[in-house]
C-alpha cells in the first residue's frame, strides 16, 4: 500500500523503493449476458527500470465471479 496517496504501488523486494513502472493504457469492453458478464481487460505498462520487474498482479473479483483466461505479452 502506498503511504502517500493510499493506492497500491510498485515496490522493488530488495530496496524498498518504488519502481518506476507507468501504466501507459487501459482498454475495457465486454458483454451482459443472462447470467453476469463477460468482460474482456487490457493493461499497458511501461518500465523505466534498468532490468526486467517480477511482479505479482492481483484482480478485485467478486465472490462469485472466475478468472477463466490470463496472458501476458512483452
Amino acid at each position: 500500500m502506498n503511504k502517500l496517496n493510499g493506492g497500491f504501488a510498485v515496490v522493488n523486494g530488495e530496496t524498498g523503493r518504488e519502481a518506476r513502472l507507468a501504466m501507459e493504457g487501459l482498454w475495457l469492453t465486454g458483454r451482459i449476458l443472462p447470467v453476469g458478464a463477460r468482460l474482456l481487460v487490457a493493461h499497458t505498462f511501461r518500465s523505466a527500470e534498468d532490468r526486467p520487474l517480477e511482479v505479482v498482479y492481483a484482480f478485485g473479483l467478486p465472490r462469485d465471479a472466475a478468472l477463466q483466461r490470463f496472458s501476458i505479452l512483452g
